[in-house]
């Protein structure tokens, strides 16, 4: 194995950004007690679009503005292969979105 690899870890599946938003809803309410908004914001596609083009247009005369850039992704479903680090390094993930979410609210609770 050569040593400058770059891997991407994370589970396997895509999971559109509603689905993370409510896991983490249901991992706060239910198992760690805090009150969550019943109501969820929803992101047109059009505004979701129209995001996506201010970001396209800021990032190619080098500018960068994260709240842009992260409003264009809000409606989307993002995945990275992770084929690469399935094999070079044997890499196979056992832990879902669900079970990985709880560990990681458990770090910062």
């Amino acid at each position: 194995m050569r040593s400058n690899n770059i891997f991407w870890i994370a589970d396997e599946n895509p999971y559109p950004m509603n689905d993370i938003v409510e896991t983490i809803k249901t991992l706060l309410s239910e198992e760690f007690g805090r009150e969550c908004s019943p109501d969820n914001l929803y992101l047109s596609s059009v505004l979701g679009d129209i995001a996506y083009a201010a970001d396209y247009t800021l990032q190619f005369f080098g500018l960068y503005q994260q709240k842009i850039h992260v409003l264009s992704k809000m409606n989307k479903t993002i995945a990275c292969s992770i084929d690469k680090s399935k094999c070079i390094i044997g890499y196979f993930p056992k832990i879902a979105l669900y079970e990985g979410m709880r560990e990681s609210i458990k770090e910062v609770l």
